[in-house]
């Protein structure tokens, strides 16, 4: 069971690094900070950048989720096969807000907690250990929802190989 928004994983395919580099600008927009093009017919899978045999993307959506993941990859060439080394994450912004809500939840249920161990203080402590969990909970969700849809996507898109 993943605890933190992180994951690393490789995805193993027969494809030249040509042919990936060359599958991943077919399926890749540029970026932009607000998308008002709402069709589906024309739109590309991804948006970000590709710099040699690295990339930097994420998935294109039209709704909102801040808890999306950044696609970092890194293309390996082990002879008969490549190898994308992937990493996915939040981005940087919504780690950094999710720390400050998070620690402050926690550090203010731990507070009131221990400043006494009568059954007021339990109760004062379950706003702030409500916070937390409402906070995680929603974190979590959003990441593992596009997280998931992402891993399927470059899977399929890279023709991932199950070698042994």
């Amino acid at each position: 069971m993943r605890i933190l928004p992180f994951e690393k994983f490789q995805i193993r395919t027969l494809l030249s690094e040509f042919e990936i580099r060359e599958r991943l600008s077919e399926n890749l927009e540029p970026e932009e900070i607000i998308r008002f093009n709402w069709s589906t017919s024309n739109r590309k899978t991804f948006e970000g950048e590709i710099v040699k045999n690295q990339f930097r993307i994420s998935r294109i959506i039209y709704y909102r989720n801040s808890f999306q993941p950044v696609i970092f990859g890194r293309i390996e060439d082990l002879g008969a096969f490549r190898e994308i080394h992937i990493r996915m994450r939040m981005a940087m912004a919504v780690m950094i807000f999710m720390c400050v809500w998070l620690g402050m939840a926690g550090v203010i249920a731990i507070l009131v907690f221990i400043a006494g161990l009568s059954t007021k203080s339990i109760i004062a402590a379950l706003i702030p250990t409500g916070f937390f969990a409402f906070g995680y909970i929603l974190m979590m969700g959003g990441y593992l929802a596009e997280s998931t849809n992402s891993k399927a996507v470059l899977s399929k898109l890279f023709e991932e190989e199950h070698i042994l």
